[in-house]
Protein backbone atom coordinates (compact mmCIF):
# COMPACT_ATOMS: atom_id res chain seq x y z
CA UNK A 1 0.00 0.00 0.00
CA UNK A 2 3.27 2.45 0.90
CA UNK A 3 4.41 1.83 -2.56
CA UNK A 4 0.90 2.09 -4.26
CA UNK A 5 0.60 5.78 -2.29
CA UNK A 6 4.56 6.77 -3.45
CA UNK A 7 4.17 5.82 -6.87
CA UNK A 8 0.75 7.88 -7.23
CA UNK A 9 1.91 10.83 -5.47
CA UNK A 10 5.43 10.78 -8.19
CA UNK A 11 2.49 10.63 -10.63
CA UNK A 12 0.93 13.41 -9.60
CA UNK A 13 4.07 15.78 -8.31
CA UNK A 14 5.89 14.64 -11.51
CA UNK A 15 8.81 13.30 -8.90
CA UNK A 16 9.68 9.83 -9.68
CA UNK A 17 9.58 7.34 -6.84
CA UNK A 18 13.27 6.00 -5.75
CA UNK A 19 13.67 2.62 -4.34
CA UNK A 20 17.09 0.77 -3.53
CA UNK A 21 17.48 -1.03 -6.14
CA UNK A 22 19.65 -0.17 -9.23
CA UNK A 23 18.48 2.69 -11.11
CA UNK A 24 18.59 4.46 -14.92
CA UNK A 25 18.48 7.28 -16.83
CA UNK A 26 19.57 8.33 -19.95
CA UNK A 27 22.51 9.74 -18.63
CA UNK A 28 23.80 7.32 -15.51
CA UNK A 29 23.40 4.31 -13.53
CA UNK A 30 23.63 3.84 -10.27
CA UNK A 31 24.59 0.38 -9.03
CA UNK A 32 24.31 -0.25 -5.29
CA UNK A 33 27.59 -2.17 -3.76
CA UNK A 34 26.71 -1.94 -0.40
CA UNK A 35 25.03 1.35 0.76
CA UNK A 36 21.87 1.34 2.56
CA UNK A 37 18.99 2.24 0.97
CA UNK A 38 18.20 5.65 2.13
CA UNK A 39 21.81 6.61 0.93
CA UNK A 40 20.63 5.13 -2.66
CA UNK A 41 17.97 7.76 -2.52
CA UNK A 42 20.00 10.38 -1.80
CA UNK A 43 22.64 10.13 -4.70
CA UNK A 44 19.84 9.49 -7.09
CA UNK A 45 18.01 12.32 -5.95
CA UNK A 46 21.06 14.33 -6.04
CA UNK A 47 22.08 13.06 -9.51
CA UNK A 48 18.75 13.80 -10.79
CA UNK A 49 18.73 17.16 -9.06
CA UNK A 50 22.20 18.32 -10.56
CA UNK A 51 21.44 16.46 -14.11
CA UNK A 52 18.22 18.97 -14.51
CA UNK A 53 19.80 21.88 -13.39
CA UNK A 54 23.03 21.36 -15.30
CA UNK A 55 20.77 21.55 -18.34
CA UNK A 56 20.86 25.19 -18.53
CA UNK A 57 24.45 25.07 -19.16
CA UNK A 58 25.55 22.63 -21.00
CA UNK A 59 23.92 21.81 -24.35
CA UNK A 60 24.65 18.05 -24.57
CA UNK A 61 25.64 14.81 -21.81
CA UNK A 62 28.79 13.38 -21.32
CA UNK A 63 28.23 9.73 -22.33
CA UNK A 64 27.07 7.75 -19.42
CA UNK A 65 28.53 7.72 -16.29
CA UNK A 66 28.09 4.10 -14.03
CA UNK A 67 27.65 5.07 -10.00
CA UNK A 68 28.94 2.90 -7.81
CA UNK A 69 27.77 3.69 -4.16
CA UNK A 70 29.39 1.98 -1.30
CA UNK A 71 28.29 1.69 2.44
CA UNK A 72 31.93 1.44 3.90
CA UNK A 73 35.21 3.32 3.08
CA UNK A 74 37.02 -0.50 2.83
CA UNK A 75 34.63 -1.30 0.54
CA UNK A 76 34.69 1.85 -1.87
CA UNK A 77 38.79 1.35 -1.70
CA UNK A 78 38.52 -2.18 -3.25
CA UNK A 79 36.41 -0.52 -5.95
CA UNK A 80 38.68 1.37 -6.56
CA UNK A 81 41.10 -1.60 -7.48
CA UNK A 82 38.34 -3.47 -9.15
CA UNK A 83 36.46 -1.25 -11.27
CA UNK A 84 38.92 1.97 -11.79
CA UNK A 85 42.00 -0.51 -11.81
CA UNK A 86 44.14 1.43 -8.92
CA UNK A 87 47.03 0.29 -7.31
CA UNK A 88 46.41 -0.85 -4.05
CA UNK A 89 48.62 2.29 -2.58
CA UNK A 90 46.86 4.72 -4.75
CA UNK A 91 43.49 3.22 -3.78
CA UNK A 92 44.89 3.50 -0.17
CA UNK A 93 45.49 7.32 -0.50
CA UNK A 94 41.05 7.39 -0.29
CA UNK A 95 41.05 4.90 2.63
CA UNK A 96 39.89 7.71 5.09
CA UNK A 97 38.61 10.68 3.19
CA UNK A 98 38.27 11.84 -0.78
CA UNK A 99 37.53 10.44 -3.69
CA UNK A 100 38.53 10.36 -7.45
CA UNK A 101 36.36 12.52 -9.81
CA UNK A 102 34.22 9.88 -12.54
CA UNK A 103 36.82 8.22 -14.35
CA UNK A 104 36.12 5.89 -17.62
CA UNK A 105 32.59 6.59 -17.25
CA UNK A 106 32.52 5.58 -13.96
CA UNK A 107 31.95 7.01 -10.49
CA UNK A 108 32.50 5.35 -7.21
CA UNK A 109 30.97 7.32 -4.19
CA UNK A 110 31.64 6.59 -0.93
CA UNK A 111 29.71 6.43 2.52
CA UNK A 112 30.72 9.82 3.44
CA UNK A 113 30.95 11.83 0.34
CA UNK A 114 28.59 15.03 0.42
CA UNK A 115 25.56 15.08 -1.85
CA UNK A 116 26.69 18.71 -3.05
CA UNK A 117 30.18 17.22 -3.96
CA UNK A 118 28.44 14.11 -5.79
CA UNK A 119 27.29 17.00 -8.10
CA UNK A 120 30.26 18.51 -8.10
CA UNK A 121 32.24 15.36 -9.52
CA UNK A 122 29.24 15.02 -12.10
CA UNK A 123 30.15 18.86 -12.92
CA UNK A 124 33.64 17.40 -14.43
CA UNK A 125 31.93 14.79 -16.81
CA UNK A 126 30.15 17.64 -18.45
CA UNK A 127 33.50 19.51 -18.44
CA UNK A 128 35.47 17.08 -19.81
CA UNK A 129 32.63 16.40 -22.37
CA UNK A 130 32.82 20.10 -23.77
CA UNK A 131 36.61 20.62 -23.30
CA UNK A 132 38.44 17.99 -22.49
CA UNK A 133 40.13 16.15 -19.75
CA UNK A 134 43.82 17.18 -21.03
CA UNK A 135 43.43 21.32 -21.03
CA UNK A 136 41.00 20.86 -17.73
CA UNK A 137 43.83 19.27 -16.22
CA UNK A 138 46.34 22.08 -17.03
CA UNK A 139 44.52 24.65 -15.65
CA UNK A 140 43.11 23.05 -12.50
CA UNK A 141 41.68 26.21 -10.39
CA UNK A 142 39.42 26.80 -13.29
CA UNK A 143 38.19 22.93 -13.22
CA UNK A 144 37.66 22.87 -9.71
CA UNK A 145 35.87 26.36 -9.80
CA UNK A 146 33.45 25.86 -12.29
CA UNK A 147 32.24 22.58 -10.86
CA UNK A 148 32.05 23.83 -7.24
CA UNK A 149 29.85 26.78 -8.81
CA UNK A 150 27.77 25.16 -11.39
CA UNK A 151 27.20 22.09 -8.68
CA UNK A 152 26.14 24.80 -6.26
CA UNK A 153 23.94 26.58 -9.31
CA UNK A 154 21.99 23.01 -10.22
CA UNK A 155 21.38 21.97 -7.31
CA UNK A 156 19.62 25.62 -6.24
CA UNK A 157 17.73 25.07 -9.71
Amino acid sequence: MIRFIQLVLGVYLCVPFVSAETKTTSFWTVRNVDANSARIVEVTNTLTACENGLAAYFSSKPKGLTVFTYGTRSSFVEGLIRELGFSNETAAYFAHSSAPRPMNGKYLVPPDEQLRNVCHEVVHSYLENQAGKGPLLQVKWFDEGTAGFLAEQALKE
